[in-house]
């Protein structure tokens, strides 16, 4: 391949050829712009290296002789497509890039630079990288030279760019070009239609919501304004003037990730063609959810099931009865299928596995049918988000003068039967077993404490670390004849507790700690400093008034420290 170099001092041609030599390149020099301009017309040349202050014709009037469309037709036949020009210059100014950039310059190397970083930069335009090849990039701006600038970054990525002066022009090209562009980089400040105009319309009417799309501005960034360009669908955003490094690995970072789009899209499709005929055969059998594992396992179509452990969420309303008697029968649907419907999302955003709705009651369970190694720790997580959405659906009917929406949830986890259950012709994939039995009761034991997120201690000892709880009890549930230690979960760890809090359950766990030893007076003495701290703590009252039943009627000695529960 040819270089054309071009510059009046012969030390810096020498230097320049040395260089090139190295890259295998063929050298030809000219100490002029005339010059160079007669050899560009007579000669394939392939990339052209310009000092900007030379006698006769300076740099920037060489170049934008080179580019005018004269001159281009001149040299069509001697070089596909737009011939790179590099300014090598010791005087590299932003006025002096400007005027470049304007004439129609690739790109700017300043003097003195170090030894192989000018070869670096004509490989990157003679040899573009080809992991982008074949994508398509948009440049928006009314400043020519800008527009320049950015393509020059675009040819060295192997990108193929169209130019648009504005946004009318470039929104005309998006409607008949828009899946076969890849990528929008687009000023904000322009005539005839905004930058953010122009992604709006893009992103509404055209409904192209995955092509990134992004903003450069010379307008200050504040952050009010850089806002609202994220609001109407900008992917990012680099304000004028901009480095023109830092404009490239953000443009090869959102590529990278447009290449994997188009490679998941076409996998998608096809095995969407694929997947068609199974789908439509088993949507009326098994959940949309389920039938995407069934596709890629298809023994699970199977009838029976196999033991693992899981964890098993049971979820209840508290007081659904009266919540009912006070809305009118199109109001409670709607309330209640909002309802399940936000909570069954946060399950799905936890991965978990919808088994089940009981009328408002949800059974869930983690670790099925595919491993989850932090199953106990997912399900506390979900349970936390299910409780705030159930606050805020609660708080708005507080507001409307109706009763509260309190859930309660319960969570165990354990080994049991999960599978396919049922007859040949129609079954579900479910759990059975003891372990699932003790999660619904824990949902139901919440109402002794005044709780709404009993765990048990299988669970606890898997979930410790992430999550600040207390223990409420040894319990004796029903169908169990052991007791069951149980806690409640109070906040994740890593979030602000109150000190005031922290010091209440202090007290409490000394309480808890008298009780079981049968020390009473100093049980009464401890809650009812915790209660001074927080009136309305419901575990609290509990535990005083069984203190102070105690100190009363004192149990036998065989009691072990349990408390049973006759509810299920």
């Amino acid at each position: 391949m040819k270089i054309l170099v071009v510059d009046d001092s012969v030390t810096l041609r020498s230097i320049l050829r040395k260089e090139l030599e190295q890259g295998g390149y063929e050298i030809i020099e000219s100490s002029n712009g005339t010059k160079a301009l007669e050899i560009l017309g007579n000669t394939r040349i392939d990339l052209v290296t310009l000092g900007v202050h030379m006698s006769g014709i300076n740099g920037f009037k060489t170049c934008e002789k080179l580019r005018s469309e004269e001159f281009e037709k001149k040299i069509a036949d001697h070089k596909d497509g737009s011939l790179p020009v590099i300014f090598v210059t010791g005087s590299d100014t932003m006025e002096d890039r400007m005027q470049g950039f304007k004439a129609g310059a690739s790109d700017f190397l300043t003097k003195p630079f170090m030894q192989g970083e000018l070869l670096a930069l004509v490989n990157s335009l003679l040899n573009p990288d080809k992991k982008f090849h074949g994508l398509t990039a948009l440049v928006v701006d009314d400043s020519k030279v800008v527009r320049n600038l950015i393509v020059s970054v675009l040819k060295k990525l192997g990108i193929e760019a169209i130019e648009a002066q504005d946004g009318q022009q470039a929104f005309e090209i998006m409607r008949s070009q828009g899946k076969d562009i890849d990528l929008i980089i687009t000023d904000v400040e322009m005539p005839f239609m905004n930058g953010d105009e122009l992604c709006r319309k893009i992103r509404q009417d055209l409904n192209l919501m995955n092509t990134p799309i992004i903003f450069l501005s010379g307008s200050t960034g504040q952050s009010a304004n850089v806002l609202e360009l994220f609001k109407v669908g900008g992917t990012d955003y680099l304000p004028k003037p901009f480095v023109k490094e830092e404009l490239l690995a953000r443009l090869e970072v959102h590529l990278d990730l447009r290449l994997k789009y188009r490679e998941i899209k076409k996998q998608s499709e096809e095995m969407e063609k694929l997947n068609l005929f199974i789908k439509n055969a088993l949507q009326k059998y098994v959940s949309p959810d389920y039938i995407e594992i069934l596709i890629n396992r298809p023994d699970m179509l199977e009838l029976g099931g196999e033991e693992c452990e899981l964890t098993i969420m049971f979820t209840d309303l508290q007081g659904f009865t009266s919540i009912s008697e006070n809305l009118k029968p199109r109001a409670l649907l709607e309330m209640l299928n909002e309802y399940l419907d936000g909570m069954t999302k946060i399950l799905m955003e936890h991965y978990g596995t919808l088994d089940k709705y009981q009328g408002d009651a949800i059974v869930a369970f983690w670790n099925a049918p595919l491993e989850q190694n932090n199953h106990s720790i997912m399900a506390v997580n979900t349970a936390l988000d299910m409780l705030e959405f159930s606050r805020s659906i609660s708080k708005r009917l507080e507001d409307q003068g109706k009763p509260p929406l309190i859930t309660r949830i319960g969570l165990n986890t354990g080994n049991v039967i999960v599978g396919n259950i049922g007859s040949k012709k129609r079954f579900n994939y479910t759990i059975i077993g003891d372990e699932a039995n003790l999660a619904a009761r824990l949902e139901g034991a919440n109402k002794l404490y005044g709780t709404t997120l009993m765990i048990s201690e299988s669970t606890h000892n898997k979930i410790h670390k992430h999550f600040r709880c207390r223990q409420l009890d040894n319990l004796r549930v029903k169908g169990k004849k052991k007791p069951v230690k149980v806690y409640e979960v109070l906040a994740r760890i890593d979030e602000a507790f109150n000190p005031k809090k922290e010091g209440m359950l202090n007290l409490y766990n000394q309480g808890i700690s008298a009780y079981q030893k049968r020390e009473w007076k100093e049980g009464i003495r401890f809650f009812t400093s915790a209660l001074a701290l927080n009136p309305e703590d419901s575990p609290s009252i509990t535990y005083l008034e069984r203190c102070q039943l105690m100190h009363d009627n004192p149990p036998g000695l065989d009691w072990d420290g349990s408390f049973k529960s006759i509810s299920k």
